[in-house]
């Protein structure tokens, strides 16, 4: 009963919109671009190009079949949606301030006292930046759900 509540969570909603459905990657405007199968389910530009085989593409989920007879993933119709509504996301969303440089002293984001102060800062990629932010986005939604199920757990008891 505690798994239908979390997969049908707005948070959960929210999670499999911005997600590839296939290797779990933010969806965005490079290598993970949202592409949508003629069955409706959704990979990102990478795993459908990993897919293509013939000019075909298996959807792993429900194996039916999208053509794409040149054998390029362009042919796959691209959902600017999904693209945006992670934009919009972590533009409006205070976990979006993981910083690309970092005090190691203050152990929060640096700034120009840091640098003046001579503390140690790092840069941090751009690509482990979005770790970051997938991971701390999960680990939220996890604790709601675990939240909303304790609550559930103490009316069934």
């Amino acid at each position: 009963m505690a798994s239908s509540s979390s997969s049908s969570s707005p948070q959960w909603r929210i999670i499999e919109r911005i997600l590839c459905n296939a290797c779990f990657e933010i969806h965005d405007r490079d290598r993970h671009v949202a592409k949508l199968l003629d069955c409706y389910h959704h990979m990102c530009l990478s795993c459908v190009e990993n897919r293509i085989l013939d000019g075909k593409i298996k959807c792993p989920f429900c194996t039916k079949i999208t053509l794409c007879p040149s054998g390029s993933s362009e042919e796959i119709f691209t959902d600017e949606d999904r693209t945006r509504l992670v934009e919009q996301l972590f533009k409006m969303c205070h976990i979006n301030a993981v910083p690309l440089i970092f005090c190691g002293n203050c152990k929060e984001g640096a700034v120009e006292v840091c640098r003046i102060r001579s503390h140690r800062v790092y840069s941090i990629s751009e690509e482990f930046r979005m770790y970051l932010l997938k991971t701390e986005l999960l680990r939220r939604a996890y604790e709601k759900e675990s939240r909303a199920d304790s609550v559930l757990f103490e009316a069934l008891d």
